[in-house]
């Protein structure tokens, strides 16, 4: 009898002692520091003076519908930014404490992270995206647009996305290309490729350089179509 009451606490204590690593182990794990929300707002310092800036020159804005020039005119207090979706409560803090942002709108989904961003009258809004350019898991940030020659056609809302389509035998130059302007390759199908840019780098810039290297049949930012509703 007493081997088995021996034998029974003997089981009795080691389940107890792997009950109390299992805890101790789930308390490392639930304490472990949530992941960081690191900003990336950089330039890489090997980009070469031929790479394009954020900032557009002074003129009008454009991108190419295959060769075709479409221009842009800036919805008058209206941003539009992308960013990682592991920094949402951050990025919405910040957003929420500004005094000179009226309207907030996320779309977050399976493709992107997004918010139309709405300043109120009079707000210097190009000042709004310098700032909102050095929020932490900030992708880009641009006006919202719509074409100069149909005013009231849908808005444009860039990302940090462009949309390539390389012309037949120019294959061993894709990744020079690629390669210059820093571009990341989230998707390949047999007609396009999805390329990003690096954060707060211009997309139309790069997807006009693509398309006036003469390299590809057509090169156009990401342009997404969402249903805004005012909050």
């Amino acid at each position: 009898m007493k081997k088995v009451i021996n034998r029974f606490g003997l089981l009795f204590l080691l389940t107890m002692s792997i009950v109390a690593c299992v805890f101790q182990k789930g308390d490392e794990l639930s304490n472990d520091d949530p992941e960081e929300c690191v900003c990336n707002s950089y330039v890489d310092d090997s980009i070469g003076e031929d790479f394009p800036a954020y900032i557009w020159p002074e003129g009008l804005k454009y991108y190419y519908a295959f060769d075709k020039k479409r221009y842009l005119n800036e919805v008058p207090n209206k941003i539009v930014l992308s960013f990682d979706e592991k920094c949402f409560s951050t990025i919405e803090q910040y957003l929420k404490k500004s005094d000179q942002i009226v309207s907030l709108d996320f779309q977050i989904n399976h493709y992107s992270c997004i918010c139309i961003v709405i300043t109120a009258k009079g707000t210097d809004t190009n000042a709004v995206i310098d700032e909102l350019r050095k929020q932490a898991g900030i992708k880009s940030v641009y006006p919202v647009y719509v074409l100069t020659d149909s005013p009231g056609s849908a808005e444009n809302y860039m990302t940090d996305e462009l949309v390539v389509q390389f012309r037949a035998g120019s294959s061993s130059t894709i990744s020079e290309m690629h390669k210059k302007y820093h571009v990341t390759v989230k998707k390949i199908t047999e007609i396009y490729q999805l390329l990003s840019v690096p954060v707060n780098v211009d997309v139309m810039g790069v997807a006009n350089a693509y398309q006036e290297s003469g390299l590809v049949l057509f090169s156009h930012p990401n342009k997404l179509s969402l249903v805004v509703q005012n909050r």
